[in-house]
Parts: structure tokens; C-alpha cells; sequence
């Protein structure tokens, strides 16, 4: 009766993996093994914080879960003190997946140096299987962080991204309505490291290493970080060099100043670059260099207001406009 037990036990579990991988090949996502760590199912009996858990493997092996493309904000960082929405990601978290069974479906890396299982996040809803780690990004308690290899998900962490920007959920109510430039970012890192807000500053500089670019603020003590994975959806960062650019997202306290990491375009609120030239005749507003083509941005230039107008019929190749004055 036992054996019988055990074989029923047995294929309710299969059947259960079987359908989920049909749902999720449905979608185009599921893959069998990750280099040597099968996907599989695990209860999660404990959340560490916003994107870490613990969990219990079908065989009784208990393992620490690392979500894959996202950063939640710190609790336990033995260098930082913990984090605003750090307590509300924790929450999110458990909401979704504290005493549920989760599938933990792997990309190609199955590990990370501490020995965590990283793992794309599912737990089945009421409208099907969800993915913890895009919800968590969608509700604004969490950032993506893209690193290669483990790519397969990236772009519903980037859409999640957007829309919980869109609908100003989590830290994107908070940001917009705190505004620091760069000097004041300095003075005032003790106490905003780790928050989330909008910074402010002209591009001076623009370095760049194996692993990230650099969008420096006069000083070098305040910086803009963007990761080579996350480049591309930028479309040239050094046309920004020059130019004023204010975007959100969260401040830290790094090695060489105050940073904040761009993952993605839509944290950039606000371009502006002007040099004007008075005449008797006309006012020349140069804005070579700047990039217009992120469709989100709010382009402004001080003392023209119906300049905004006048851009909607003007080529985004343009390099200088002229307005005919007095």
C-alpha cells in the first residue's frame, strides 16, 4: 500500500511538471537543465528578503534561491545599512511565494559565487503560473539587473520595468517628487544612500570599463552607471555627454562617489541641452549632441515654451534649430 502510495505520489508530481512545461514552452520559456542544474519544483519555507528565499527541493534538499534579473533593495547587506522599500519587497515577496510550491526554472548559469541557486521564479495563480521575479519589478519594489548569461527573461523584467513606472507604483510615487543635483547628492549621501530618487546633473564625462559605463558629473564624485547588458537599449550613451539629464532610480554609495544605475531608459525623465546665441535677428538653440529618440523623455528648454510644439515637426536628426526673434 505504501509502494502504491509513493507511485501515485510519483506521477501526480510528473503530471503536474509536465503541464507546467507545456504552459511555459507555450510561452517559449522552459528549459530542462541549466549547464547541470535540472529545473525543478521546491516549497519555499522562508524569504531572506525582496529577491533571496529558502526553499526545500522535491528530494528534501534545502537550498538559498536567488532570484535572476532583479535587485531588491537591501536588509541584510553586511555593508550597507538597509534600504528604503527593503521591508515592502520582503512583503511582496512573501506574498507571492512564502509556504507555496514554486518552480524554479534555471537559465545557463546555475549558481552564484556564494553558492545560491539562481532561478527564474514561478508560482501558479489564479490565472495561471506568474513570474515572481517580473511582479516584483511591475509592483516598483524591485530594479532589473541584467547579467550575462542569464539573459532569458530580460525583456519581461524590462516590461514589467515601464509599466510600473507608468503607473507610478512602489518608488516611482516617491521619486519624481525628490530632486537633487549632483552637489547635493555629495553633501547629503550619508543619509540618501540607499533611497530612491531623481538626480539631476550635466554629463561631463563618460568612462568606460569592461564591465559598465560611466556618466560622470563635474567633480567626479556623482555618477550615472550604466552595465554593458543593459547599453544597448540606450542607443549611444556618449551622445549624452554635454548634456543635462535628469533620471530616477536609486542612490548608492559606491567606491568612487554616489551612483545611481540606469537599467533602462524609461528612468531617464529629462534631457536638455541648450547654447544660445542673441541677435537682433534671431536666437540660435543648438542641440547637437543630445539624443531625442527615447519617445518617453520630456526634451525641455528654459524661456521657449512653445519650443516643444515646434520639435514635432522637426527631424530628430536635426543638430541646430533656428527660431526667428527679436
Amino acid at each position: 500500500m505504501k509502494g502504491f502510495h509513493y507511485a501515485c505520489r510519483f506521477l501526480w508530481n510528473a503530471a503536474t511538471i509536465f503541464v507546467f512545461c507545456l504552459w511555459l514552452l507555450a510561452q517559449g520559456t522552459c528549459h530542462a537543465f541549466a549547464g547541470n542544474m535540472p529545473s525543478a519544483f521546491a516549497f519555499v519555507t522562508k524569504v531572506v528578503d525582496g529577491d533571496t528565499v529558502t526553499a526545500v527541493l522535491e528530494g528534501g534538499e534545502e537550498v538559498q534561491v536567488r532570484y535572476l534579473g532583479i535587485d531588491t533593495p537591501e536588509l541584510h547587506h553586511p555593508s550597507r545599512e538597509r534600504e528604503e522599500f527593503g521591508h515592502e519587497a520582503a512583503a511582496a515577496n512573501a506574498a507571492f511565494v512564502l509556504g507555496k510550491r514554486v518552480f524554479l526554472e534555471r537559465d545557463v548559469q546555475g549558481l552564484d559565487r556564494y553558492g545560491r541557486h539562481l532561478a527564474w521564479v514561478w508560482v501558479y495563480g489564479p490565472r495561471g503560473p506568474v513570474l515572481v521575479n517580473a511582479k516584483l519589478v511591475q509592483l516598483g519594489y524591485a530594479m532589473p539587473f541584467t547579467l550575462a548569461p542569464n539573459v532569458r527573461h530580460t525583456e519581461r523584467i524590462i516590461e514589467a520595468f515601464r509599466e510600473g513606472r507608468s503607473r507610478k507604483r512602489g518608488f516611482w510615487g516617491l521619486v519624481e517628487r525628490r530632486v537633487f543635483s549632483a552637489s547635493q547628492a555629495w553633501a547629503e549621501l550619508p543619509s540618501l544612500a540607499g533611497k530612491f530618487l531623481t538626480l539631476e546633473f550635466i554629463v561631463d564625462k563618460i568612462k568606460k570599463t569592461d564591465l559598465r559605463y560611466s556618466l560622470v558629473a563635474p567633480g567626479g564624485r556623482v555618477r550615472f552607471v550604466v552595465y554593458r547588458g543593459d547599453a544597448p537599449r540606450f542607443g549611444g550613451l556618449e551622445k549624452l555627454k554635454g548634456c543635462s539629464v535628469r533620471a530616477a532610480g536609486k542612490l548608492v554609495a559606491g567606491y568612487q562617489g554616489a551612483e545611481m544605475t540606469l537599467a533602462d531608459p524609461v528612468q531617464i525623465l529629462e534631457i536638455r541641452h541648450q547654447r544660445k546665441t542673441h541677435s537682433s535677428t534671431s536666437i540660435h538653440i543648438h542641440v547637437t549632441g543630445c539624443p531625442l529618440d527615447y519617445p518617453h523623455i520630456h526634451t525641455s528648454f528654459p524661456g521657449f515654451p512653445a519650443l516643444s510644439t515646434l520639435l514635432s515637426g522637426v527631424s530628430r536628426e536635426t543638430s541646430v534649430l533656428h527660431i526667428s526673434g527679436t
